[in-house]
């Protein structure tokens, strides 16, 4: 992504190459990722539970939409995604946090099926991550035609585009809260947007990744090729 491109630009790896690089995108398989049409009520936040990911931030921002208005009370928060072992204590951490909330769920390690189901059904997804160099879980959303709410910094700022695919906002959870609102009083909105997602993550296709390195590849092989043809005919 371009942050990563920044990140190593300032990091000086990219000193000597000469503009020599390209920026590749890691992808999503576009075409495993199928709409359903549905869009339930509840908000989903994929991905891994770790720290980086700001979940403490989607859980607040949930909180608080939840009392805004008697009609958000029908949503549902689901966080799905792996735990490692190093983060078994914030996902603890977060638990404490939603004690007593029967409309805040954890589902933990999920097989790829369930969390596509999660994907296709969900009404729109939370990406909070705080520092993400590029994040593959608002790709899959756009993917499956939902709309995505993310922090405005990093990959998500390049990847999504506020007001179309859904909303960049700051790393706060009012400001989550409020573009949940948005979404969740006209679900029109929500399609629109999911639908733009779908269309705009077309080129993020793992395709164009793998097709750019076999290009890179053949062209490193055939200098290589060349140079020994040259020793040859010298000799």
């Amino acid at each position: 992504s371009q942050e990563t491109h920044m990140r190593a630009d300032q990091g000086g790896l990219l000193r000597g190459l000469d503009g020599r690089y390209d920026i590749l995108h890691p992808g999503i398989d576009w075409d495993s990722c199928q709409p359903t049409g549905r869009y339930d009520f509840y908000f989903l936040v994929p991905g891994r539970i770790m720290w980086t990911k700001g979940i403490e931030t989607a859980i607040k921002a949930f909180v608080r939409f939840t009392s805004t208005s008697p009609a958000h009370g029908r949503f549902r928060l689901i966080i799905a995604g792996a735990v490692d072992k190093k983060s078994e204590s914030y996902l603890a951490g977060l638990r404490e946090q939603t004690r007593g909330r029967d409309d805040i769920e954890f589902v933990v390690s999920p097989t790829d099926q369930i969390l596509h189901r999660l994907y296709a059904d969900c009404y729109a997804v939370l990406f909070p991550a705080f520092n993400e160099d590029w994040g593959l879980a608002p790709l899959e959303a756009n993917a499956f035609g939902k709309p995505v709410i993310a922090s405005n910094r990093g990959g998500p700022a390049e990847s999504q585009v506020d007001g179309e695919t859904g909303f960049l906002v700051p790393a706060e959870s009012e400001a989550f809260a409020r573009a949940m609102a948005v979404l969740a009083a006209d679900e029109q909105i929500a399609r629109i947007m999911g639908r733009a997602g779908r269309e705009r993550v077309r080129r993020y296709d793992w395709s164009h990744f793998v097709s750019r390195i076999d290009e890179v590849v053949e062209e490193v092989a055939n200098r290589h090729t060349g140079c020994r043809g040259a020793k040859a005919a010298a000799a």
